[in-house]
């Protein structure tokens, strides 16, 4: 067993590679995904179009003049909600009234057991039409409808309460749609499941879809369409079918507090036609600048693989300005550019993502891709054992068998859950592993200079011991001068050599970080993720787990005595005030920093500027937790831990960054170059936030040597 435990490892790191080199082309296959679908649609909801018309004097004349300059804007496709009586009066198609009212219009006393709902139709050509979608949506509720007119206006009467009525869906309005249709925009239905679902019925809708090349379709309220039936009459299967026959895709929001019921299961039904949407919501619009709301499309599309913006607008009372204003500026503004804003559509285009029909991806597989999935799994497999080792170095062995058996289990199964568990595994093992190698590597260099050179004492804690490694001898010879190490002549030639060799350890922890990249993206490289149909788990617990096992390390691993002994001393050790205050401050910042992981983080106003800042510097924003901390810290604690290993702990921190470099790759809705970008944008600003830190640190240094020469 110990001997093999001896030989185990260049043959698990030999797997690891193999597991690396085989995701490469299941990393090319997701990347022809993530660029087989460029084109983007800009929405906008023209119920909120309507709405905001009914506060003008002349709606109808105030939509017609709009809808051109949406248009002109960039806005080229129109949300079209199933109308209601409600919206189809807000287009001045037709008025409702109460049973009251009508009594009042036809000059007749009101009848007390009457409660319907009257209709009458404002121009007579659209009565033909709109006369049939009313008839249909309440005869299906087993609702009377009867003719109606006044004053030579043909109408409809309801046998319904008027606020009941003017909320009860219907089949999106036909003159509505063929009229945008007209205008040059693309129709985009939003259906609800507030209705039972009627197979015939939805026939019709889908056929008159058809008549406006419907391409894509969104959903109101809290479920798909057939969803609420499924279980009763396997709608959501009638439904699937009918919108793969005409070739209609599915949008999918994102973002929302509970995600639209049934969607995975349609979705499914579908093939995965689906695009992602990124909803911009009325009150947004209010409180966005048109900067802010084009900076926030860009990144949508650009970061997050969305290829739907669904725009809306609202009106407000402004009692300040003493008038009702709306937001449809904002939105044009934000869009199409003007009084200083960069507009969202022409930046986009620039970028490689035109105005036009969104459509899904094409989901493209590598050729032998079992073959290649199955080393992967065996790569990861043997990354989390050598983690393991790092540890328990005696159960190496037993842990690479134990985890043989699960890979397999694994690639037989083909589950979700099982290929997630070992992408999580393998995203902690290679950051666990770099870091631990790190420390190791700097407890030989400075064991090897204590060995060497003895620690004079300089009066200053931080230059002792000797600088490590190669720079020992230096500082040797010049100590026999009579000049100590760590100030003076050694101390300013060896400063250089010590910041060289910290930037070597710091690129060589970050590569062996990334090791587990690959191994993570050929595990999970099924669409569902690109869609966010499914994530990648377990986010917390990676940003936490390697931070613990990092610091179990430094304290308990330590020369000199077991991991055992290690741990019975430091319970051992006195608590003090000190020590409470810490523990304290430690626990409040974990908190914190474990908030702020994933999407759900909050942001300061001020950080959010410095993000719009440095996306539009850089195009792809860095994460900061990598080039303003981990990072740094990496580089500064290197420095620190070449000459005196009693400041290894501020490893332990310095995980941070590692972890978030893997991170990084794990939001796998993100395309993969603008993750290759983000990393190294981190690792290069993080280096050189990390050398500003030396200079400080050495500049502090340095009057503090002065202060003390001045004392004396």
């Amino acid at each position: 067993m110990e001997r093999w435990n001896r030989r185990l490892p260049r043959l698990l790191w030999i797997v690891v590679l193999a597991g690396v080199l085989a995701s490469l082309p299941l990393i090319a296959a997701r990347m022809q995904t993530e660029r087989s679908a460029d084109t983007v649609t800009f929405a906008f909801d023209f119920r909120d179009l309507l709405q905001i018309a009914s506060t003008q004097d002349d709606p109808e004349r105030f939509v017609q003049q709009q809808l051109p300059v949406l248009k002109q804007a960039g806005v080229n496709a129109m949300i079209v909600f199933e109308s209601t009586l409600e919206e189809l009066a807000w287009s001045g198609s037709l008025a409702v009234y109460d049973a009251r009212q009508a009594a009042l219009l036809e000059g007749r006393v009101e009848d007390p057991s009457d409660n319907g709902t009257y209709v009458l139709f404002h121009k007579p050509e659209e009565e033909p039409v709109l006369r049939p979608v009313i008839e249909t949506a309440f005869g299906l509720l087993g609702v009377t409808v009867e003719p109606w007119s006044h004053d030579g206006r043909k109408g409809l009467r309801i046998g319904m309460g008027r606020d009941d009525a003017l909320l009860r869906p219907m089949r999106p309005n036909p003159l509505a749609m063929r009229m945008l249709r007209d205008a040059g925009f693309l129709v985009v239905p939003r259906l609800s499941d507030r209705t039972a679902f009627n197979a015939a019925e939805m026939e019709r809708w889908m056929d008159s879809f058809a008549e406006f090349d419907v391409k894509l379709i969104v959903f109101d309220g809290n479920a798909v369409t057939g969803y609420g039936d499924h279980a009763r009459t396997r709608s959501l299967d009638t439904f699937a079918a009918m919108l793969r026959e005409r070739g209609i895709a599915v949008g999918m929001f994102e973002n929302l507090r509970t995600p639209q019921q049934g969607m995975y299961g349609l979705a499914e039904r579908l093939d995965y036609q689906a695009v992602r949407v990124h909803p911009v919501a009325e009150a947004e619009t209010l409180t966005l600048s048109p900067a802010q709301l084009a900076d926030r499309i860009v990144l949508a599309v650009k970061d997050r693989n969305i290829r739907m913006i669904y725009l809306n607008a609202t009106s407000v009372r402004d009692a300040v300005r003493g008038r009702v204003v709306n937001s449809l500026d904002t939105v044009v503004k934000a869009l199409g550019g003007g009084d200083g804003v960069r507009g969202a559509v022409a930046r986009l285009a620039e970028l490689g993502y035109p105005a036009g029909q969104a459509v899904p991806f094409e989901a493209h597989r590598a050729p032998l891709e079992p073959l290649w999935r199955a080393l992967v799994i065996a790569g990861a497999v043997a990354l989390t054992a050598l983690a393991c080792g790092k540890f328990f170095p005696n159960l190496l062995l037993p842990a690479a068998g134990i985890g043989a058996v699960g890979g397999l289990a694994a690639f037989v199964l083909n589950a979700e859950l099982p290929m997630q568990g070992l992408a999580l595994l393998a995203a902690m093992a290679s950051p666990t592993i770099a870091l631990v190698w790190l420390i190791r590597r700097l407890r030989e260099r400075t064991g090897l200079a204590n060995a060497r050179v003895p620690a004079p004492e300089t009066g200053h804690a931080g230059d002792k011991p000797a600088d490590a490694g190669h720079w020992a001898d230096g500082d040797q010879e010049v100590a026999a001068a009579g000049h100590p190490p760590g100030g003076g002549a050694a101390d300013a030639r060896s400063f250089g050599g010590r910041i060289g060799q910290a930037f070597l350890l710091y690129l060589a922890v970050s590569v062996l970080s990334l090791v587990s990249v690959p191994l993570v993206a050929g595990l999970l490289d099924d669409i569902r993720y690109s869609l966010v149909l499914l994530q990648f788990r377990g986010v917390s617990l990676l940003h936490l787990a390697p931070v613990v096992f990092v610091a179990i390390y430094v304290f308990l691993y330590r020369p000199g005595g077991s991991a055992r002994d290690n741990a019975r001393k430091l319970l051992a050790a006195p608590v003090t005030a000190l020590w409470l205050v810490a523990g304290a401050a430690l626990g409040a910042a974990g908190l914190y920093y474990l908030t702020r992981t994933g999407n759900s983080g909050l942001a300061t106003d001020l950080e959010l500027q410095f993000r719009r800042m440095l996306e539009n510097a850089f195009g792809v924003r860095p994460r900061f937790k990598e080039f303003l901390l981990g990072h740094p810290l990496l580089m500064l604690g290197i420095w620190l831990s070449l000459r005196d290993r009693r400041w290894l702990w501020l490893l332990i921190f310095a995980t941070v960054g590692q972890l978030s470099l893997v991170d990084t790759f794990a939001h796998l809705h993100t395309p993969l170059d603008i993750s290759v970008i983000r990393a190294a944008l981190g690792l290069l600003l993080g280096a050189l936030t990390g050398l500003a830190a030396i200079a400080v640190w050495r500049a502090g240094e340095t009057l503090w040597r002065a202060a003390e020469r001045l004392r004396s």
